[in-house]
C-alpha cells in the first residue's frame, strides 16, 4: 500500500500535554506551552492542500489543531485508528520502561494486541490516503501506535530505540516510492 502512494504521509507525535495523574492519559490536554511547541512545529509542514487528521485523544486532537491553525486550515478529520495503544488506565511512573518493552515486542497484561494496534492504524492510514485524493496527509498521533506500525513498513532500526528518540511533538515523514521515513 505505501508503495503506492502518490503523497507524502506525515507523522506527528503529538505535543507535551499537561500531566494529570488523577485522569487517563487518554483524557490529557495540551497547555500553553505545548499548544505553542505544535504551532511552532508547523513550520515544516507542507504549504499546500493536506488532508489533517488526528487520533480522537484530546492532546493529539489539539496538537493537530494547532499546526493547521498556522497553515490556515481549520478542517480536521478524526479518525480513532490514530488512537493510542490501549492499555490500563492507571498512571505508572515506569511507562518508559514498559512502553520500551512494549514496542519491542513484549505483551503486557491488559496491553491492546501489537497486531491488533498496526491493523487498525493501517486502515485509518488506507482511509486517509483515499480521502486524501493525491495530497500530502498529517497525521497527530501517538509514539507507541506510531512505532508499532512504522516498524512494520519501514526500517526504523530498534523499535524501542526509535520510540525512545521521539520528541513531543515530533513530526516524521513517510516518502514514497522508496517508503522511507525522515525526521524533518
Amino acid at each position: 500500500m505505501l508503495e503506492s502512494m502518490t503523497a507524502r504521509l506525515y507523522l506527528v507525535r503529538h505535543a507535551m500535554p499537561r500531566v494529570e495523574p488523577a485522569l487517563a492519559s487518554h483524557e490529557w490536554c495540551l497547555d500553553e506551552t505545548g499548544r505553542a511547541a505544535a504551532a511552532e512545529l508547523a513550520r515544516v509542514m507542507p504549504s499546500g492542500s493536506c488532508l489533517w487528521s488526528s487520533s480522537a485523544e484530546p492532546k493529539a486532537h489539539q496538537t493537530i489543531e494547532s499546526m493547521a491553525a498556522c497553515r490556515g486550515q481549520s478542517q480536521i478529520h478524526i479518525d480513532a485508528g490514530f488512537g493510542e495503544v490501549a492499555r490500563p488506565n492507571v498512571f505508572v511512573r515506569n511507562h518508559r520502561q514498559l512502553a520500551s518493552q512494549y514496542v519491542s515486542g513484549t505483551r503486557h497484561r491488559g496491553w491492546e494486541d501489537h497486531d491488533a494496534v498496526v491493523s487498525r492504524f493501517d486502515s485509518a492510514v488506507r482511509a486517509s490516503v483515499r480521502a486524501a485524493h493525491g495530497r500530502d496527509i498529517v497525521v497527530a498521533t501517538h509514539g507507541m501506535a506510531m512505532t508499532l506500525w512504522l516498524s512494520r513498513y519501514v526500517d526504523i532500526g530498534d523499535p524501542a530505540l526509535f520510540w525512545r528518540g521521539l520528541a513531543l511533538p515530533d513530526v516524521f515523514a513517510v516518502c514514497p516510492p522508496a517508503v522511507t521515513v525522515a525526521q524533518t
